[in-house]
């Protein structure tokens, strides 16, 4: 048998494992799974951070020091 329509020229290459590098680029607002709002049993001044943004806290963690100068007369009412 004989083809007498066109000739499609193709290219081969030998199949070989490589990296591919993509860049995705998208805007949108990132939210979080969960949020948490904190607060604090008296008021008073923030003297120690012991976290930093983004660190996984878990409950009860000591993560805020403050003034007990602040609250001390609170403490004392109570």
């Amino acid at each position: 048998m004989v083809w007498k329509g066109e000739i499609t020229k193709v290219a081969v290459d030998v199949v070989k494992e490589t990296d591919v590098d993509e860049l995705v680029s998208a805007s949108g607002k990132i939210q979080p799974e969960i949020e948490v709002k904190l607060s604090s049993e008296v008021s008073g001044e923030v003297v120690e951070l012991n976290i930093k943004e983004g660190d996984f806290v878990k409950k009860d963690k000591y993560s805020v020091g403050s003034n007990p100068i602040s609250y001390s007369p609170a403490m004392i009412a109570l």
